[in-house]
């Protein structure tokens, strides 16, 4: 079976491992094949008559940003905040609209955390970004975990968002601001 699907893979898609089985009864072949976030699990058994071969896919389905989750393109400034602790001095500014429009942009380009697992991340220096938009009377605050393996959380007047992964919004925030990529990552 393993030859057989080595020769049949789908474009994409590779083998992540294959096993063996055996019960008293029967014996049974399993293959896992990857396929993105897709996995496709084989099993074939022996029978009486022939053969038996069942077919699983599994999924992780991570849901999209709502749009209460979501920065209005309307936004009108961003106060940014970057505090990196005691290796370096904390940064307070207040940008325009075409700053926090970008800023915005990237907020809500990030994907939400799909807890699937485990994850192995860059030390967690303790460092954080602290954005607040403005727009039409309304204020969307982001945390932003700016080390270890990052991420961010929203709190706009719809609550609480999903948390989402990644340092994209942290490197966008140092750039608008000026300071270098690594800013208070020394000790």
């Amino acid at each position: 079976m393993l030859a057989w699907a080595r020769q049949h893979l789908p474009p994409g898609a590779f083998i992540r491992g294959s096993g063996t089985t055996t019960t008293p009864t029967a014996r049974a072949d399993t293959i896992d094949i990857g396929l993105g976030p897709v996995t496709l699990l084989f099993t074939a058994t022996a029978t009486p008559t022939g053969s038996a071969v069942r077919a699983d896919a599994q999924m992780v389905w991570v849901p999209r940003k709502s749009a209460g989750e979501l920065i209005p393109a309307t936004v009108t400034s961003v106060d940014i905040a970057v505090q990196r602790g005691s290796r370096a001095a904390a940064v307070r500014r207040v940008l325009g609209a075409a700053a926090a429009r970008r800023l915005a942009a990237v907020v809500n380009a990030t994907p939400v955390l799909d807890d699937t697992g485990e994850r192995s991340c860059p030390a967690d220096l303790g460092g954080t970004d602290s954005l607040v938009f403005r727009a039409r009377g309304a204020e969307y605050d982001v945390t932003v975990a700016a080390s270890g393996c990052g991420g961010e959380s929203l709190r706009g007047p719809a609550g609480s968002g999903h948390w989402t992964y990644g340092q994209a919004t942290d490197a966008a925030a140092l750039r608008a601001l000026g300071l270098p990529e690594d800013y208070g990552n020394h000790f």
